[in-house]
């Protein structure tokens, strides 16, 4: 009987323990269909985790495209970004086609406040202006007037121009896509390429 009333306890306490101890973070997951013309081809995951003990926000994208054209070709992209007080301090991308990785690039803040940025084998290091806007927290967060998106894909930074929560982006190859926001968070993306147009949209 005494055996038993001490395994109840343990129980008990078990049971307490894992109930006090919550997530570390605040998770916020938005999602979207890839729709071109009239079918949807795949589709993109973002992820906010917000660690309000430490002041770390974490976003994570992860995007899947299959489509056929001449042959079938399937596309892997995912962003793992993380700010500390609103800087942002580390990225990783990576895009995979076909199973080939196109691009792995990385962002890391040093301690000495330089940015380094790597693009396969390739260093660059750099003192610019600090990252505070970027690819990575784009569908959480509507653009403030004046405020340059960083993009991780092209490891540069692109003008952001828009009107009435509409907002228009051309990145270094050219092509332009715009976000349309509703209540601080998109809601729709058009993203422009030279032979065809896709378009975003919101799941509810």
């Amino acid at each position: 009987m005494v055996n038993c009333f001490r395994i109840f306890l343990i129980t008990i306490g078990m049971f307490l323990l894992c109930s006090s101890n919550p997530s570390p973070y605040e998770e916020s997951i938005l999602n979207y269909d890839i729709v071109l013309g009239n079918s949807t081809i795949g589709y993109l995951k973002c992820i906010q985790r917000n660690y309000t003990a430490s002041g770390m926000m974490v976003y994570i994208i992860d995007s899947k495209v299959d489509v056929q054209v001449i042959k079938k070709i399937n596309v892997h992209y995912t962003l793992y970004s993380k700010y500390s007080g609103s800087k942002l301090y580390y990225s990783k991308l990576i895009n995979v086609v076909n199973s080939d990785t196109q691009r792995f690039n990385q962002v890391t803040l040093g301690a000495d406040r330089f940015y380094r940025f790597q693009e396969k084998d390739n260093l660059r290091i750099t003192k610019d202006t600090m990252i505070d806007y970027s690819v990575a927290c784009l569908y959480h967060k509507e653009p403030k007037t004046g405020q340059r998106l960083f993009t991780e894909n092209f490891l540069q930074s692109c003008a952001i121009s828009g009107i009435n929560h509409t907002y228009s982006i051309t990145f270094p190859d050219g092509n332009t896509n715009t976000y349309t926001y509703v209540n601080g968070i998109c809601e729709e993306a058009k993203i422009q390429q030279k032979w065809y147009t896709l378009y975003f949209k919101r799941k509810h």
